[in-house]
């Protein structure tokens, strides 16, 4: 599927029809695959026309704050999972009511991040198969279990992109580095997936005959030992959320980047140093609630 909405339009189904009813199913990508691969597809449209990013390697975009407020929705946290299973995505047409929905929906993510984080787990946790773009054979033989089927399916590739240039593996450590500090939410949340999927992938292969490694497979024996007894979300991981603090790295709005006490600002409004509270957010700025800058 060439369409994108998040699941906010899937919430009114999950709670309108009986259990069971609904049956979600999605596919995830590495945060870090899924930003390189939207930077160079993006720098082919006509909105990216004039913008750094176009002179800039994905390293160097980056290091540099004004290219990446330039191009927010390349790189911005959430966009890789977190908001799309939140269901405060924007960008993408999920606004409906305009830039007043968008702000909503951007406070609501960065405001407290933990809580998307727990929004985000528990949605996750609604769908029968999520799976993961770097493992489609595996992510198939899951599809074909949650489904029912007696062979697994095949995934056309339906709008693949050129493939962009491979960083060189000192580049590709420096760049996770940097994302993790930028999108910290969908760095975390990702792992939480990935733990997730190879334990159901390792449950699949142990009661079929093979094994995955150790670690998996004693996950999925406590996935097992939680199904014969009932449990009704057997795979949900035992996890405590990241604190604001464990979270750390940068918050951002269309106008302002926040990485801890340091503010930067798109140009025409201007660059500022914020010597305020720690955790200063892009809407501090101007006042607790202000929402001149969130759009």
């Amino acid at each position: 599927c060439t369409h994108h909405y998040d699941f906010s339009l899937l919430r009114p189904l999950f709670q309108a029809l009986p259990e069971g009813t609904v049956a979600g199913i999605a596919m995830m990508r590495d945060p870090v695959r899924r930003f390189l691969s939207h930077f160079y597809f993006s720098r082919q449209q006509d909105w990216t026309a004039g913008l750094r990013m176009r002179e800039l390697s994905p390293l160097k975009f980056l290091q540099q704050p004004d290219a990446l407020l330039e191009a927010l929705m390349v790189w911005q946290d959430g966009l890789a999972g977190v908001s799309w299973f939140a269901g405060d995505t924007m960008h993408y047409g999920m606004g409906a009511t305009g830039d007043r929905a968008d702000n909503a929906r951007l406070r609501a993510s960065i405001r407290n991040r933990t809580e998307t984080l727990r929004r985000a787990v528990d949605n996750y946790h609604k769908f029968v198969f999520v799976g993961l773009l770097e493992e489609v054979d595996a992510s198939m033989e899951l599809l074909q279990e949650a489904l029912g089927w007696k062979t697994a399916p095949e995934m056309e590739r339906m709008n693949a992109a050129e493939p962009y240039p491979e960083p060189s593996v000192a580049e590709m450590k420096t760049i996770r580095s940097i994302f993790r500090v930028l999108a910290p939410m969908d760095t975390w949340f990702y792992e939480y997936v990935r733990t997730a999927f190879q334990a159901r992938l390792a449950e699949f292969r142990l009661r079929r005959g093979s094994t995955g490694s150790a670690a998996a497979v004693e996950a999925a024996r406590r996935c097992i030992g939680n199904r014969a007894a009932g449990t009704k979300r057997a795979w949900r991981l035992h996890v405590e959320f990241p604190s604001e603090e464990d979270l750390g790295g940068c918050v951002a709005s269309r106008h302002a980047l926040a990485c801890r006490m340091e503010v930067f600002v798109k140009p025409e409004v201007g660059r500022v140093l914020s010597h305020g509270p720690t955790q200063c957010t892009p809407w501090q700025l101007d006042g607790e609630d202000n929402t001149s800058h969130i759009v």
